[in-house]
């Protein structure tokens, strides 16, 4: 009963209804609209480079499922207790695996498994980097350096030849080791910012602190022992 009841808080507090509906939604237009082109400006050729639509959407996802973490109480929440962390951490899992699982069936029934492949890539790159930005910004602020991602992607995603740069996630093959290497280090960044709460730096600062409070309570103590021995000196001294 305890157990329900702190999830029904966890609920109430984090309002999950956009996020319920929000992934499906996304999931639907990534296979109805995902192949429409976008002429977006580029540093290659002639200026413009065409680009699908379906490789960033997953931008609106990484924002849906992180933003879901804000609450009215994320002050409060700084300092939470393990149980809150522990349904936290179930709902960025379930939400995460929900949207990557929902956006790459859809983009493999209308298109094909290996592009299915890109966009599920693309939306763990883009949460990790939602939760950095979350953890930086605030939750409702997760989309900031998921979109800064853009210019970069499409103003100088490709060289000089026109072939896709190695860093570009959204159009090297599903199968690149360099772009899911980038997806990795990505999440595992986005993991570190999440567990590295206010209050967990606080603590951290704390114990430093703590520890120099005894050196330099230590250093005191001897303080006025060795005052009093300098000032037994002089007064035996003959000067």
């Amino acid at each position: 009963m305890g157990d329900r009841r702190a999830v029904w808080r966890f609920l109430r507090a984090h309002h999950p209804y956009g996020t319920v509906a929000g992934i499906p939604a996304v999931a639907t237009a990534e296979g109805i609209a995902g192949s429409w082109k976008l002429w977006m400006p580029s540093a290659y050729a002639n200026g413009m480079t065409v680009v699908p639509f379906r490789h960033f959407i997953p931008i609106v996802l990484a924002a849906i499922v992180v933003g879901g973490l804000h609450s009215p109480m994320n002050e409060m929440q700084a300092t939470a207790t393990s149980t809150l962390r522990r349904y936290e951490v179930v709902y960025l899992v379930g939400a995460t695996a929900a949207a990557a699982i929902l956006i790459g069936g859809a983009e493999a029934l209308a298109t094909s498994p290996a592009s299915a492949m890109l966009v599920i890539r693309g939306s763990l790159i883009w949460t990790g980097l939602a939760l950095l930005s979350g953890r930086l910004f605030g939750w409702l602020m997760s989309w900031i350096l998921p979109l800064i991602t853009v210019f970069p992607l499409v103003y100088y995603g490709l060289d000089g030849l026109g072939e896709t740069r190695w860093w570009n996630w959204t159009g090297q093959p599903a199968g690149d080791v360099a772009c899911w290497s980038i997806a990795a280090a990505s999440m595992s960044a986005g993991a570190v910012a999440f567990f590295l709460t206010p209050w967990s730096l606080r603590r951290v600062a704390a114990l430093t602190g703590l520890h120099g409070k005894r050196g330099s309570t230590a250093v005191s103590a001897d303080t006025p022992l060795r005052q009093g021995q300098d000032e037994h000196r002089e007064m035996k001294s003959p000067n």
